[in-house]
């Protein structure tokens, strides 16, 4: 890690109930957050049933100070005071509807692989670069004020999040048959084979 240690911070998004980072970069974190921390507080009201449309709009509106003070959510038809619960259930469910396929902006990896990644048929929802504009927000302010998403995103995702270079290998948590595919080829001399195969071929 170059530079100071709060001006970079080399911090893994991870979802649920998990936190697979070493307790060092979490200090890190909350020492920029503790620093960057603003008062007062920010209110966010919307319905449970239109979660994301109603989000979309009251964050899109804020500035990035308005986004470092507290947050207050409150689930519009609900009596409550918001400790930090419903905090918690407001990124749960709006997470969640990231992946509603009427949007066509995230996908699984495949049907065995879980995670997510972006749908490279997003295009078709003309608003789709706000969108990911929003999310990105989403996924900052779940760091920032110490809150779990639902999904989990793909190893490559995550590092194109941080800025990290991609290698052929972390195509294997993607598609592992066409990562084994290229790697075949890399290795083995792809004339010969096709000689050998062409001889065989001809036999028949």
């Amino acid at each position: 890690m170059k530079g100071k240690k709060e001006d970079q911070l080399d911090i893994m998004v991870y979802p649920c109930n998990t936190r697979e980072v070493s307790d060092g970069k979490w200090d890190i974190l909350e020492s920029f957050v503790q620093k960057n921390a603003l008062p007062l507080r920010i209110k966010i009201s919307c319905s449970r049933y239109n979660i994301l449309e109603e989000s979309f709009q009251q964050i899109m509106k804020c500035g990035p100070q308005d986004l470092r003070r507290r947050l207050y959510i409150e689930f519009r038809g609900e009596k409550g005071i918001d400790y930090g619960g419903v905090a918690k259930e407001w990124f749960f469910l709006l997470s969640h509807q990231m992946l509603n396929p009427m949007y066509c902006l995230f996908e699984y990896v495949d049907d065995k692989n879980y995670r997510i990644q972006i749908n490279p048929a997003s295009g078709v929802n003309p608003e789709h670069l706000v969108y990911f504009k929003f999310f990105g927000i989403i996924i900052a302010m779940a760091l920032f004020h110490d809150k779990f998403i639902d999904n989990s995103f793909s190893l490559p995702f995550y590092k194109q999040l941080l800025g990290k270079k991609l290698f052929l290998r972390d195509l294997e948590n993607i598609d592992p048959e066409f990562y084994n595919s290229l790697v075949w080829i890399r290795d083995n001399n792809i004339e010969e084979s096709y000689r050998t195969i062409s001889q065989r071929l001809r036999k028949h």
